[in-house]
């Protein structure tokens, strides 16, 4: 089942801006140097699209659809970066994938050093434990540490911050003007909490702490700098010194769940190879969570790195992907036309983030039907659509058929289908796969898009935001997919001709009936952590 992470699922859509479409001098394709179906369809899609002969990049990689972090950057990140400097291809926006290069980016192996600093963290922990009771009792307010290891160390740090803050707010009110009290007060506070400000925390009237606004500053950055390198012994002191003078005893236990998530490598460092490459010019980021996507602003912020669009020519075999090609240039010429088929589970009344995603579902249907002269099928009882009921399909949206393909579509050349569901791109070339991206693209789509690992449900483009740029024609596929897709350094793949653009010979929406919505959070470059 896809999980819904405990943030708010935000939809929204920046405006069609007026910039031209990607060109086929923009884009690069990268082929698997040893696998020659590679070779030969990079050639075969380069010819079809007018792509420059020297805009092929192949090298050396594994066969399969895995690599490891240091194969990832070893044979495909490092060699890809150095190809584009030495071409001065400055003016490249767009990477193809050809069907042999690896999927997907495994976690990487704890080191030994790795596994010396998780116990130096987990020691750190019953220090800092031990020093919060400490304080408490100096105040006038002992609390027996547990007996033994906390069962739930969350709620323990949770009660112990709670007690402190009360204790801190009864002493506050207390203080009256003496000066010695009220330095001891502002000592004791900054031993818990470092520079944060009392009133941030609900202490009305509680004295101000004297903080260096430079120091605290230098502090963050240099903060955010340590955390996305790989840490070693030197930098761990560094680092939990920092963020002590900084955070205090509560801001570094608060910190150690970070710090474990850095040294314990798991589903959170997992990456799509097209969307760890978005980020191949970027400075150093951590690579175990995902990151913003700055081309989903509107705007794109001056201060955001050069992030490159990545997608992949894939399929369960060589064959698929040629008619896919073929398909979307066929339906470029004579325009796609079909019906809109959109399987939402519930009619989108509600307020938790699945009946929030139904309601974007039911958005588009609706949209499609008053904007536009294609036909559209919306199915809103959570039974999903089955074998035979959706011919001529020239678009399709829905969920939620856990790797569990069913086979309701008659696709038209060229159609564009997408299924979201927690991991349908975890392979896409197994030929009777019944994950829905390879069974999709087997069964006639011409592009899809998914994950490859769990990516919580935000982490897929709203669908009213993606299918409506890609029908008022303004953007090809590639776009549409970048403008809107919340985040990079993650799970998601989109599978398709990145020049495809269905629509821009007989546009079938204006732009004006885009949806707009909320602007993403305020964006911070990578690596660099707002004070």
């Amino acid at each position: 089942m896809i999980r819904v992470a405990a943030v708010a699922v935000v939809f929204w859509v920046a405006l069609v801006g007026p910039a031209a479409p990607l060109s086929p001098d923009e884009l690069i394709v990268v082929a698997a140097a040893r696998d020659p179906d590679s070779l030969e369809l990079a050639r075969y899609y380069m010819q079809a699209r007018s792509i420059p002969e020297g805009h092929l990049f192949s090298t050396g990689m594994p066969e399969g659809e895995q690599i490891s972090r240091v194969d990832y950057d070893r044979m495909i990140a490092g060699p890809l970066r150095a190809w584009l400097e030495k071409e001065n291809l400055d003016q490249v926006r767009a990477v193809v994938l050809i069907r042999g290069v690896p999927l997907r980016v495994q976690p990487p192996k704890q080191t030994r050093e790795q596994r010396r600093l998780v116990f130096a963290i987990e020691s750190l922990r019953r220090e800092q434990l031990d020093r919060a009771h400490e304080m408490l009792a100096a105040m006038g307010h002992p609390v027996p540490p547990p007996d033994g290891e906390p069962e739930d160390f969350n709620a323990q740090l949770a009660q112990l911050q709670g007690r402190l803050l009360a204790v801190f707010g009864q002493q506050a009110q207390e203080l009256g003007e003496e000066p010695e009290a009220r330095r001891q007060w502002l000592e004791n506070w900054a031993a818990a909490f470092g520079f944060a400000p009392p009133e941030r925390a609900g202490l009305a009237g509680a004295p101000t702490p004297d903080v260096d606004d430079a120091g605290r500053a230098a502090a963050s950055r240099r903060i955010s700098q340590l955390i996305v390198r790989p840490l070693d012994m030197q930098a761990y002191n560094e680092l939990v010194d920092l963020i002590e003078r900084s955070r205090g005893t509560i801001g570094l236990l608060q910190s150690t769940g970070m710090l474990l998530e850095l040294l314990r490598p798991g589903a959170s460092s997992t990456a799509s190879v097209d969307s760890e490459l978005c980020t191949l010019f970027w400075p150093e980021y951590p690579t175990h969570g995902r990151v913003m996507n700055p081309l989903a602003l509107d705007p794109v912020p001056e201060n955001a790195p050069r992030t490159l669009m990545v997608c992949r020519l894939d399929g369960p075999d060589a064959a698929t992907v040629r008619r896919m090609i073929d398909d979307g240039i066929s339906a470029e010429r004579e325009g796609l036309r079909g019906r809109v088929y959109i399987d939402a589970r519930s009619d989108g009344r509600g307020q938790t983030p699945t009946a929030r995603f139904d309601a974007d579902l039911v958005n588009l249907a609706n949209m499609v039907e008053q904007h536009t002269d294609l036909e559209v099928v919306l199915e809103t009882t959570g039974a999903l659509f089955q074998p035979g009921q959706c011919p001529e399909a020239a678009l399709y949206c829905g969920w939620y058929s856990l790797a569990k393909y069913i086979p309701a579509f008659e696709f038209v050349p060229g159609a564009v289908a997408v299924h979201v569901a927690s991991s349908e791109a975890v392979w896409l070339r197994r030929e009777q796969s019944t994950l829905w991206c390879p069974a999709l693209l087997r069964e006639g789509a011409a592009a899809t898009l998914g994950p490859v690992a769990e990516p919580y449900l935000q982490a897929f483009p709203p669908p009213s935001a993606f299918f409506s740029r890609l029908l008022t024609g303004r953007q090809t596929l590639i776009e549409c997919f970048f403008s809107t897709l919340p985040s990079l350094s993650w799970m998601m793949t989109l599978i398709g001709d990145p020049l495809y653009n269905p629509f821009a010979a007989r546009p079938a929406l204006d732009p004006a009936h885009v949806p707009a919505g909320a602007r993403m959070l305020r964006y911070a470059p990578p690596g660099v952590q707002e004070p």
